[in-house]
């Protein structure tokens, strides 16, 4: 069997505590970039604000989201 590319890069190495790296973007960025998820294990969403607000504003969820 083949292996798969993903679209996405690899996670970087050597990423600070106070960061984490957003797979949607491919950028690290501060944690307080990121919404809380409390069921999940660091507490933070899997993409950042700024991906999770773009999500959510291509599903119309948000009507009044900035846009950037």
């Amino acid at each position: 069997m083949g292996s798969q590319e993903s679209s996405h890069t690899q996670q970087p190495k050597n990423i600070p505590e106070n960061s984490k790296w957003c797979p949607k973007c491919e950028i690290v960025r501060l944690k307080t970039q990121y919404y809380k998820a409390s069921k999940r294990p660091d507490g933070l969403q899997h993409s950042c604000k700024s991906c999770n607000n773009k999500t959510r504003v291509k599903n119309g969820v948000l009507k009044n989201a900035r846009k950037k």
